[in-house]
């Protein structure tokens, strides 16, 4: 009897470590720690959460402008009228304006020269146009200068506006007619020349 008590403790020992290993083994460690985030990986996700809210702040505004938008057709479709005829004689008005113009035609320069000197004196005051041609150092200056002084002459003589009042509403250039040469090349062979002509167009008026 003493003996088999004995043989029935052991097993029942042996069965509780059996036990407590495979409960060890099933069952590992779920507990991790978490490595300190560096200083530029908190950085990196500042710099992630500031674009993000730049991104909705660029789609809310293209929203409201989209709305804007629909509201603007909305009131133009449904305008009365009344209304629509007020628009008419404010264009009318705006039409109404006084502009004197001076056109230089087949001036022997390319159009793509003459525009650079143009660029210059659009929107500027006829006197600070004249200065800025008379410092510029292309040759289209001084074409464009001629045809300016001529508007301002157009408008002072013609319409009595004032001279010091005036400024370049409009100063654009357009292509001539293109003179062809011949540029007689080696083994009986001829390159082509191409004459560019120009247009060159200044309209002044008073300022308001």
């Amino acid at each position: 009897m003493f003996e088999e008590n004995n043989v029935n403790e052991t097993t029942e020992v042996n069965e509780e470590v059996v036990a407590e290993t495979v409960e060890a083994t099933e069952a590992p460690s779920t507990e991790v720690k978490e490595a300190p985030k560096s200083k530029k990986s908190t950085e990196k996700d500042e710099q992630r959460a500031a674009g993000r809210a730049k991104a909705k702040a660029k789609q809310e505004e293209r929203r409201a402008r989209l709305a804007e938008k629909t509201l603007v057709k909305k009131e133009k479709l449904h305008l009365t009228k009344e209304e629509k005829a007020e628009r008419r004689a404010a264009k009318a008005a705006a039409a109404e304006v006084q502009t004197a113009k001076a056109v230089a035609r087949y001036v022997r320069m390319s159009p793509m020269k003459v525009n650079l000197v143009m660029g210059l004196i659009r929107d500027k005051n006829a006197e600070e146009a004249l200065a800025i041609l008379q410092y510029t150092p292309k040759d289209a200056a001084s074409v464009v200068a001629k045809v300016l002084k001529s508007a301002m002459a157009n408008a002072e003589n013609n319409l009595d506006m004032d001279r010091e009042a005036l400024y370049v509403t409009e100063a654009h250039v357009g292509p001539g007619p293109i003179i062809k040469r011949f540029q007689p090349r080696a083994q009986g062979r001829a390159f082509p020349i191409f004459k560019r002509t120009s247009h060159v167009t200044v309209i002044v008026a008073e300022r308001a």
